[in-house]
């Protein structure tokens, strides 16, 4: 499993970045999903996140490499 955790300082402007930034092809994948995820947030009426299938949002489900699958 990889975790890349973004953090942003308001009151500086700093973003720091800590995860597998080595393997940038994962690091790529993990953005794009976390972006698509972002897009797609929906809460429901009692605040309960409702996450959205790729095929509800209108596209395809993202490809993983098979070099990245474990």
């Amino acid at each position: 499993m990889y975790t890349l955790t973004i953090t942003y300082e308001p009151e500086t402007g700093n973003v720091n970045v800590n995860g597998p930034v080595h393997t940038k092809g994962v690091c790529y994948l993990m953005l794009e999903m976390a972006r698509d995820a972002v897009h797609d947030y929906k809460p429901d009426a009692n605040g309960v996140i409702v996450p959205v299938s790729p095929k509800e949002a209108g596209r395809k489900p993202a490809r993983v490499p098979k070099r990245f699958r474990k």
